[in-house]
């Protein structure tokens, strides 16, 4: 905001008459209604919380036995055209997650990750699911249980989107009466599990594949079928679990050789190393099944990739390993010196002044370095160096703090407060009051500028 000079001010200059009790009164009213304004009645103190999707926790059986595991799922309502994501998001998004808080002695697996399809937006491909998706998840009680019920609770973030997209969370919970007795189903929820269960990739007995490094970067993925009494699909698609691998958007190529289904698959733009593995969902998109038996439109491929470096040690064999860079931009990365960055970032920062939100602050720079005129070059140019230390510092320390919390396990990205209204409106308000401070409308008192000096 702008400050004014102890002997004159933009406002006198203006003719305008100086701030006055009842004007400032007025006008904190205007910015209090355009705040509440810009806020939904909805909201709650979790300003991340979405209108647009739930989670709810649901048990397959009505009780539970000791010891017994037993499968509980996160149940999805969403708005029509709102999906959230696969556990590899794709070119965008967020995974689904859950934090569990759930008695001494229970322990549970992962996420069982049903086949997801495909979503694009522009030249980007996600991967993703709609309203209706449920989440399972096995449950394992100790075999010293005790008491008549037990309680199962979890927190559930993921993020959800249309054109727009929204962090959501949810705390679930769940109570269950303990029996000795084997666990019955639930009827209420046995559809629900029947379908989650029908929409899982599975391992189909007598389809084998093989992988092996392009020799132009990517990989070649071949699947055979075990006999010619499973026809081939017309259309697939290779969903990888293991991000920064394979190119979600880039086209995957296929032929039928014999009872072989060939792809070939291009690299990630951000894989700076070739992957030692594929492991993924081989997705017959003609709606077709891998299995003569039953409906199954989800092949689960995990093979090794013929030609890659062998993984560096400590790596887990299944994400990227140890070895030459590949994909697309491989040659660029390559190519990219400190100067050259160095000149890219000085120009992204000179293009980030002309932003709808740095913009306004331009009026405050000039006027700041107008009123060093006249004063001592050296101290002018301490000041300058003092500030872009402070800008760097800042940033630095930004930056340090969200490796720290990614570095955790923390879903964190950049930009996700700008997703929330009430932020959105709080700054909507603060660039407004800032546009009628520079109109002259009011001013900052001089006695401020000294908590900046």
């Amino acid at each position: 905001m702008r400050f004014s000079d102890r002997s004159t001010s933009a406002s006198s200059s203006l003719g305008s008459p100086g701030p006055t009790p009842g004007r400032t009164l007025a006008l904190g009213s205007l910015l209090l209604a355009l705040t509440l304004a810009g806020m939904p009645a909805s909201l709650s103190a979790q300003d991340f919380n979405s209108t647009h999707s739930d989670a709810f926790l649901v048990s397959e059986v009505s009780s539970v036995q000791p010891g017994t595991p037993f499968t509980v799922a996160v149940r999805f309502e969403m708005d029509p055209g709102w999906h959230n994501y696969f556990i590899n998001m794709g070119d965008t998004g967020l995974p689904t997650v859950i934090e569990w808080d759930l008695p001494d002695g229970f322990e549970t697996g992962e996420f069982q990750w049903p086949v997801p399809k495909q979503y694009r937006s522009g030249p980007l491909l996600d991967y993703v699911y709609g309203d209706g998706l449920a989440l399972m998840v096995e449950v394992t009680p100790p075999v010293d249980l005790e008491g008549n019920t037990v309680e199962l609770r979890g927190r559930v973030d993921w993020l959800v989107c249309e054109s727009l997209c929204d962090p959501d969370f949810a705390d679930v919970s769940l109570e269950l009466p303990v029996s000795d007795e084997a666990p019955r189903p639930d009827p209420e929820w046995a559809g629900l599990f029947e379908e989650a269960r029908n929409r899982l990739p599975r391992v189909v007995p007598g389809w084998t594949a093989e992988a092996e490094v392009a020799e132009g970067g990517g990989y070649h993925l071949t699947v055979r079928a075990p006999d010619g009494s499973v026809s081939l699909p017309d259309s697939v698609y290779f969903y990888s679990y293991q991000g920064e691998v394979i190119e979600p958007a880039a086209p995957q190529v296929y032929a039928v050789e014999g009872n072989a289904l060939r792809l070939e698959l291009a690299a990630s733009t951000y894989a700076t190393e070739v992957a030692s593995s594929l492991y993924g969902i081989l997705k017959a998109e003609d709606g077709s099944s891998w299995s003569g038996d039953e409906a199954v439109d989800g092949l689960i491929v995990e093979v090794p990739v013929t030609g890659a470096p062998p993984p560096q040690e400590g790596g887990s064999g299944t994400g990227p390993a140890a070895g030459a860079v590949s994909g697309p931009l491989a040659a660029d990365a390559q190519g990219v010196t400190l100067t050259l960055a160095l000149v890219f970032a000085f120009f992204g920062g000179i293009l980030l002044n002309l932003m709808p939100c740095v913009f306004p602050i331009l009026s405050l720079k000039i006027l700041g370095a107008a009123s060093q005129g006249g004063e001592n070059r050296i101290r002018v140019r301490n000041q300058g160096l003092v500030f872009a230390l402070g800008v760097v510092l800042s940033f630095l320390a930004l930056a340090g703090i969200l490796i720290v919390l990614r570095a955790t396990g923390a879903q964190l990205g950049w930009g996700f407060q700008l997703q929330s209204p009430i932020f959105v409106a709080l700054m909507a308000t603060l660039f407004f009051g800032i546009g009628l401070n520079l109109m002259g409308l009011f001013e900052v008192g001089a006695s401020l500028t000294r908590v900046g000096g």
